[in-house]
């Protein structure tokens, strides 16, 4: 039986130092519980399974400016740093993802960009320096 992704969104994807690969909408991101996918034009198909994600952060502070999800992976042949850019909030991305079933190594992992801790599975607030994704009191997403 073949997998279903879902569509989480349209954007752009960055490399390295802000080097973006494409246009706005026309790089796609896609997810489901087997893996993660990017497709775009100039990178072509990136795809992630669980095991090779350690996790998600949330880069930039503006949200739908300047705010992207990084992809914190194992993949030698990728480049270091993925950035995902889009219309939306990043934690709204994230949260997307784990809904489409995506867990990376097997469990979700967001990390706090104020200090970098884990948060625990379902929340928003850090429960080490009290920063949240949502600028408010813990959420369960």
């Amino acid at each position: 039986m073949e997998t279903e992704y879902e569509l989480i969104c349209k954007g752009s994807v960055e490399t390295g130092r802000g080097m973006v690969l494409a246009n706005w909408g026309s790089a796609r991101l896609y997810a489901s519980s087997e893996s993660l996918i990017i497709k775009e034009a100039i990178l072509g198909c990136l795809e992630f399974t669980p095991s090779q994600v350690e996790g998600f952060s949330v880069v930039g502070v503006v949200p739908f400016l300047t705010q992207g999800v990084k992809i914190h992976h194992l993949v030698s042949g990728y480049p270091s740093t993925i950035v995902f850019k889009a219309f939306k909030k990043a934690d709204d991305v994230i949260r997307q993802i784990h809904q489409a079933g995506f867990k990376c190594n097997g469990k979700e992992t967001i990390e706090c960009i104020e200090c970098g801790a884990t948060l625990p599975e379902h929340k928003s607030q850090c429960p080490k320096c009290g920063w949240s994704y949502t600028g408010g009191s813990s959420e369960t997403y």
